[in-house]
């Protein structure tokens, strides 16, 4: 949540995009944010952090935000 200069405040979420499980993802699911793995090798998730989406290209990212946004993913 943020508050704009006259004290309106702003609710929205966030995600971050981002290829490392540890550095991205869980850091982005500490802060409240959807954590989203950028998985381009195709690797398997061996760690204790599960992103709430994978994808392996940028390509995919405006159809899973547009599903994140409707529910549908």
């Amino acid at each position: 949540m943020f508050f704009d200069g006259d004290g309106t405040l702003w609710d929205f979420d966030a995600v971050m995009v981002g290829d490392s499980l540890a550095h991205d993802v869980e850091a982005a699911q500490r802060a409240g944010w959807r954590g989203i793995w950028l998985n381009r090798r195709g690797a398997v998730n061996e760690s204790h952090t599960e992103p709430d989406a994978e994808i392996s290209t940028l390509a995919e990212l405006p159809n899973l935000i547009a599903g994140l946004a409707d529910g549908t993913c």
